[in-house]
């Protein structure tokens, strides 16, 4: 009988984007005569380079390829556009929303060498149009047609996110630490706790000169208590919150064993595109004010945790538990007013 036993305490997730907001005043145009001058001088109708090179071979802003007239996209789901035009200089492309400048924070955008992206998570109130422009010296270039944007409802209750992909999805709750009711589906892509215990077991008889692979998907179903009871979604999450091992475990028939000289592959998540495909029943959650994390099981900066309420405590301002850290002297002062 072969036993195969996992104990588990974390998963961590880290998202990060890197946009270069270098602005252009500080981005360099080197003249033919060799100095260099800021790239914004470039076709401004003033020689700024000695030979005047700066003001050499301009050419106007065109479009090369166009926003898509429509999208429509689930709410808490991406919206990607992208916009491109060509020029001398290379135009900047611009974003606009209902005619006004984009500046939401749920929206990231990119513009290099004319290639323009944006990105934005999309709530109900993010629904209207949404148009492209290529800033240039020689005159901006207002790319049709514009994108209507529909955002459509949650079709999950309060408390839960639709998971899964294409016509397999689901409602899966929200775990969030036991902090938050709001999530949504990770953006992330798959990749090659607090003290407690839980084990999956396979109990099929395996001859030990047969090779067998065993797949176990990391869901709450597939794990039981070490005394055999089910688990729930909550208390599951709360064990992968911080791992410490991923043990073993082979009972041998008759006496016999021979260990495997294959390697033991685990599949994570990654905010990375790794060729793998997406994952789809990742969360991540909007946490209150202290935490931060995927799935808010992190304390920010500042905060500390105290394990009462929630099955993994809650983050607390460090000031409230400044005794524990710096406790009050005991040494007598004597004090002189001058």
């Amino acid at each position: 009988m072969t036993h195969k036993q996992l104990l588990i305490a974390i998963i961590s997730a880290v998202s990060v984007m890197a946009v270069d907001r270098t602005p252009l005043r500080y981005v360099p145009f080197r003249c033919r005569c060799g100095i260099s001058v800021s790239i914004t001088f470039r076709c401004d109708g003033f020689a700024h380079c000695p030979d005047g090179s700066d003001e050499a071979d301009c050419q106007s802003a065109s479009v090369i390829e166009r926003p898509p007239a429509g999208a429509t996209v689930q709410v808490d789901e991406w919206m990607n556009l992208t916009c491109r035009g060509a020029g001398v200089p290379p135009p900047i492309v611009r974003w606009k929303m209902n005619g006004n400048e984009l500046l939401d924070p749920v929206c990231d955008w990119t513009s290099e060498d004319g290639i323009g992206h944006l990105a934005c998570r999309m709530r109900l109130i993010d629904a209207g149009n949404y148009s492209c422009h290529l800033a240039h010296p020689l005159g901006m270039v207002n790319v049709q047609p514009v994108t209507v944007a529909v955002v459509l409802g949650n079709p999950c209750p309060r408390g839960e996110f639709l998971a899964g992909e294409g016509s397999a999805k689901y409602c899966m709750k929200c775990f969030c630490s036991g902090v938050s009711e709001l999530c949504h589906k990770a953006d992330m892509f798959r990749w090659n706790g607090y003290n407690r215990s839980i084990v999956y077991s396979s109990s099929n008889n395996s001859d030990m000169n047969n090779n067998r692979t065993a797949k176990i998907k990391l869901q709450e179903s597939n794990f039981v208590h070490l005394n055999g009871t089910s688990i729930d979604r909550t208390e599951f999450l709360t064990v992968l919150a911080y791992i410490d091992y991923f043990l073993i475990q082979m009972h041998p028939i008759d006496g016999h064993y021979k260990a495997s000289e294959q390697l033991i592959v685990m599949d994570s998540a990654s905010v990375y595109q790794r060729g793998l495909g997406t994952v789809d029943h990742i969360e991540e959650c909007r946490c209150p004010a202290g935490f931060r994390g995927t799935s808010c099981e992190r304390c920010d900066f500042g905060y500390n945790r105290a394990f009462v309420g929630p099955p993994m405590g809650l983050c607390m301002p460090w000031e409230w538990h400044r005794a524990r850290y710096i406790p009050k002297s005991t040494t007598p002062r004597t004090y002189h007013y001058v």
